[in-house]
């Protein structure tokens, strides 16, 4: 595990953080506390986490079953999570505490094996404000996008992302209690009609809600756990072509270090289609 706390400036790179299944808090005080299980833990701002590959970081809890997370930021700001594959961890993050201004791209998520189905959260925003979310690949997910605390455009902004839902998933694939800047995302569900709530308000014309035969076909192999784009994907070219926003994070390349855009526009997801 990597712990950082208190400094600016750290960079985790390259790593592979696997296994961790070391509780820091675990009692059956029926409380809501229980912690530990990180693959990276944030307790500082203004550092980046990128280029690194999680599996297995999941432990038992008396509070919820099972607990764990691929990167775990709690009071810390103004972070990059970006460019990282995450397979068979429960969760991809959860903010908690003051976190605000932190950033998540071009992250995969895919919690394929028994275990890590338990809980397969790919994201937990409790109305951390600034917080960015842009072109990452979830599949298989219980809860994709579970944002609330009045999370609005001062809260969340969520653009050309994935996220696939399990086919019994217990959750929807993207909520949140009020509305939020969200555009140009790509939702499905395996062999079924993905769920989507977002203040009450209608899905904007750019963000596509996939039927069964359509999430089929977004990857090239899902059953091989590879999460690039098919040749017929609807996530293709799906992007919003106004890129500012990630030319303002210094990033220019997809999870395979390939120019984004490649087409017309860039793809949602973590991956750039290369024709």
């Amino acid at each position: 595990m990597h712990f950082v706390s208190g400094s600016t400036g750290n960079k985790a790179l390259h790593n592979t953080l696997k296994n961790n299944d070391i509780m820091s808090r675990n009692d059956a005080d029926h409380g809501d506390n229980d912690s530990g299980a990180w693959g990276v833990l944030l307790n500082a701002s203004g550092n980046e986490v990128a280029h690194n590959s999680f599996s297995g970081n999941i432990a038992c809890s008396e509070d919820y079953g099972i607990e764990g997370a691929s990167v775990e930021i709690y009071h810390a700001g103004n972070n990059l999570i970006r460019h990282n594959s995450s397979v068979n961890d429960s969760t991809f993050s959860e903010l908690g505490g003051q976190s605000e201004g932190n950033t998540f791209a071009f992250n995969l998520f895919a919690p394929l094996n028994e275990t890590s189905q338990k809980a397969a959260e790919f994201l937990i925003v409790p109305g951390n404000k600034g917080t960015r979310v842009y072109n990452n690949t979830a599949y298989k997910v219980q809860v994709g996008l579970a944002c609330f605390r009045t999370c609005d455009t001062s809260v969340l902004d969520f653009r050309n992302n994935i996220v696939v839902g399990a086919s019994n998933a217990r959750k929807s694939e993207f909520y949140s209690d009020a509305v939020p800047l969200e555009s140009h995302n790509v939702f499905g569900r395996i062999d079924a009609f993905p769920q989507y709530f977002s203040g009450g308000s209608s899905p904007p014309a750019s963000t596509l809600l996939l039927s069964a035969g359509q999430t089929n076909t977004l990857f090239v192999s899902s059953s091989e756990s590879n999460f690039r784009l098919g040749a017929s994907s609807a996530a293709v070219d799906a992007g919003n072509p106004e890129l500012t926003f990630l030319a303002e994070l210094g990033i220019s390349t997809d999870l395979d270090n390939r120019p984004v855009p490649y087409g017309r526009a860039p793809d949602a997801g973590a991956y750039e289609r290369q024709y």
